[in-house]
């Protein structure tokens, strides 16, 4: 098939666009004729005789450079795109300095479309910035729509992704002719891409990492864009699922284990055996379970752990390549069940669940390793684990901000920090002052950014130093700088300032008799020296019996944040005053109530029974010394208690939990704030529960009641939604609008 130069000219004016060539230089049909001019003449030869090809790469130099080696004068992405799209038959039409006007020219006079491509990716118009005057922004999105113009009424058939224009270097409107070029390419029919957040890497600016010249990819930054690339162009061809899947929802650069990995031998697709990994591809919904539908996995009958990573299936060396350089959190693809991990293929590391993070890394050199293998078991839970990508997130790396030490009220001392990202459990190190730092308090949690450990045992009034330690991954570890703290030291607030705050409480259902109410109250620095100077009032002037607490407090010492508990008498659908009163010593001329009486000052006892799903019926077991005082004040009781659970045979304990309870003053209201269990059966990680009751026991009635009257010797209400609760009792269950939550211990 040919096109005459008539025939393209004729399509190009049909396109009804208001500006003429002459007013805007971006419409006009511009030969090359400097070097590019031989180039040019190449490619129209070769879409001569090339036909019906399945993908046009059609653009300037950053399309030109797809082809050419990292190694090139011009580094480019040739391992990108041998890797990506050749397999998919793209063919590259980059002519480098090329404008709109010179492409224009090459689909009409230079016939370069008669190799009918079933898709073309267009990327141009960054060159036309350089122009003299250069276009406005609006010109260059109507020259490129019209590009898009002359393509569709040549090639009806053919499908159409317009790049946005990359990122570069300098103040040039790339946002605005992007917002255009979106609103055109819809109007011609064609798809829009703008990968430029991803080549930022959420950075303000281009990096010499993506960016080589700070115009042009660098092969790292091809590596990134083809990923980003690679997605859309095979749904362009047809070659992906239009549904969203789980690749859609990734995000930084993810590198598929099965691209990247050796020995290629050391699996077959979709065949399992007991000495090969598995490329399984047929997994039902797999396109939303997995990386563009298809993972590794281990064999599948692995009852022991194995001896050396040999046994079995080969483990995997999994080397990336063109990962620009920068810091990432390194996460690798959840393998649900044990699997091996390591970092130089010798010391082995069992990782299970979800997404595993392997931390910070600050890639230097292009390069991330990490070794797989099918080495270790999962007792009672016998299947294939899952080896399927490795993710990199971009990220900057972790710095330790507002490091501090202060004195808790129990005379302990706690070491706080924040970081600006997540990050693995820390370790703060201490000493005596101008002595080695050979103490060391570890914080229980992981992937945080508040962060504090408590040091119990220091000699009060005696100077210590310290410093936060963070392993970020296997080879890199981060420090604070050194923080100086007296031990017991407890700064002086200024006294309390007089002011009243008024606290209202709003019943929306019913009338309720000393009821409990907690209120959080901040004051300003300076404002309230400690809990003693408050008081609370009716509104009638008499004073309240309530427990206060402080929550937080300013680097002066003075209160921040304070809770007030306190028993409330309302009506419905109106709103109850008291006032928050403070001065010096406000609160301490307050009688208190009778102390406790002997029932309600130990804690009330649980009940609670877990069924596993083969019928072993479990029960929570509470030692002399399970339970520990939190809190003791005239108003409320709280008690925290952890135990296990009994009943499974063995030695070893299968479940264990942990509680905390709140008993109020008043009508002895209990209130379960949390019951939490773990299982702690190492043999079987995963067991199976059937059910889980709990219920408090040991009051005098012969059964317990809600505080609305409802009584039954087995109690259960359930509130999941603040409009919708339900409650069983004694088996029969009912739904309720509103639940009251509490039980009264008559």
């Amino acid at each position: 098939m040919s096109m005459s130069h008539s025939v393209m000219l004729s399509m190009l004016l049909a396109g009804g666009l208001a500006l003429s060539a002459a007013a805007n230089p971006t419409l006009e049909v511009v030969p090359r004729t400097d070097w590019a001019k031989d180039l040019s003449a190449s490619l129209t030869a070769r879409a001569g005789q090339q036909q019906d090809i399945p993908l046009m790469f059609l653009g300037d130099s950053i399309t030109m450079c797809w082809e050419y080696a990292a190694d090139h004068q011009y580094p480019g992405g040739k391992d990108a795109w041998e890797r990506y799209f050749k397999p998919l038959g793209a063919v590259n039409y980059g002519v480098s300095g090329d404008r709109v006007e010179h492409v224009l020219w090459r689909i009409t006079a230079g016939r370069q479309l008669e190799c009918r491509p079933k898709a073309i990716v267009l990327l141009i118009g960054t060159n036309n910035f350089a122009a003299k005057p250069a276009p406005a922004p609006a010109d260059l999105a109507a020259g490129i729509e019209n590009l898009l113009g002359v393509i569709r009424a040549a090639l009806p058939e053919t499908k159409i992704l317009a790049l946005g224009i990359l990122p570069r270097q300098g103040d040039y409107p790339v946002a605005e002719v992007n917002r255009l070029l979106a609103e055109a390419a819809s109007r011609q029919g064609a798809d829009f891409l703008d990968v430029g957040h991803s080549l930022l890497q959420g950075r303000a600016a281009v990096t010499p990492a993506v960016f080589r010249d700070g115009l042009h990819l660098s092969p790292a930054g091809y590596e990134l864009f083809a990923q980003n690339l690679l997605l859309p162009v095979k749904r362009l061809l047809g070659l992906a699922p239009a549904e969203r899947g789980r690749r859609d929802d990734m995000t930084g650069l993810v590198f598929e284990t099965e691209e990247w990995s050796e020995p290629k031998d050391a699996w077959r697709i979709d065949q399992s055996s007991d000495d090969r990994w598995t490329l399984w591809t047929t997994e039902p919904e797999g396109w939303v379970k997995r990386s563009w539908g298809q993972t590794l996995r281990t064999p599948a009958n692995i009852q022991a752990d194995r001896a050396t990573p040999e046994e079995g299936a080969p483990p995997l060396h999994t080397r990336l390549t063109g990962i620009p350089a920068g810091g990432y959190q390194v996460f690798v693809s959840g393998p649900l069940r044990n699997l091996a991990l390591s970092l130089d293929g010798q010391n082995w590391s069992k990782h299970t669940g979800g997404e595993v993070s392997l931390g910070f890394w600050n890639i230097t050199d292009g390069v991330f390793e990490l070794w797989a293998d099918d080495r270790y078991a999962t007792p009672g839970n016998t299947g294939p684990s899952y080896y399927d990508y490795i993710r990199l997130a971009p990220a900057e790396a972790p710095e330790i901000r507002h490091l501090a030490a202060f004195t808790r009220p129990d005379g302990t001392t706690q070491i706080s920090w924040l970081t600006t990202t997540t990050t693995p459990a820390a370790v703060f190190r201490f000493g005596r002052q101008g002595a080695a730092m050979d103490s060391a308090a570890e914080e229980d949690g992981a992937n945080l950014r508040n962060h504090a450990v408590v040091l119990e045992g220091l000699t009060p009034g005696a100077v210590y130093e310290g410093k936060v330690v963070c392993q970020l991954n296997a080879q890199t570890a981060m420090e604070s700088a050194p923080v100086v703290f007296v031990a017991g030291q407890r700064p002086q607030p200024p006294a309390t300032a007089p002011q009243r705050v008024e606290l209202r409480v709003h019943e929306p259902a019913k009338p309720r008799q000393d009821w409990p109410v907690t209120s959080g109250v901040p004051f300003a620095q300076g404002m309230l020296a400690s809990a003693d100077d408050a008081r609370l009032v009716d509104a009638a002037g008499q004073p309240v019996v309530s427990q206060r607490a402080v929550a937080a407090t300013w680097p002066d010492g003075s209160v921040k944040w304070l809770t007030v508990d306190f028993l409330a008498t309302t009506t419905a659908d109106r709103d109850v005053a008291y006032t928050l009163e403070t001065g010096p010593g406000l609160g301490r001329q307050i009688v208190a109530e009778k102390p406790w009486d002997a029932a309600l000052a130990a804690p009330v006892a649980a009940v609670s029974q877990l069924q596993l799903a083969d019928g072993l019926a479990l029960t929570a077991a509470v030692s002399v010394d399970a339970y520990a005082l939190v809190a003791r004040g005239p108003g409320k009781l709280t008690y925290q208690a952890s135990g296990v659970y009994a009943g499974g045979g063995g030695d070893q304990a299968m479940f264990g939990w942990r509680s905390e309870q709140t008993v109020y003053a008043g009508p002895h209201r209990l209130r379960r704030h949390r019951w939490t269990v773990v299982n702690m059966h190492q043999p079987e990680g995963h067991l199976l529960v059937k059910s889980l009751s709990w219920r408090p026991a040991g009051w005098t009635a012969p059964a317990p009641s809600l505080s609305n009257g409802v009584v039954g010797s087995r109690l259960d209400l359930r509130q999941d939604w603040s409009q919708r609760a339900a409650l069983t009792v004694d088996g029969a269950s009912s739904s309720l609008e509103r639940g009251d939550g509490f039980l009264r211990l008559d």
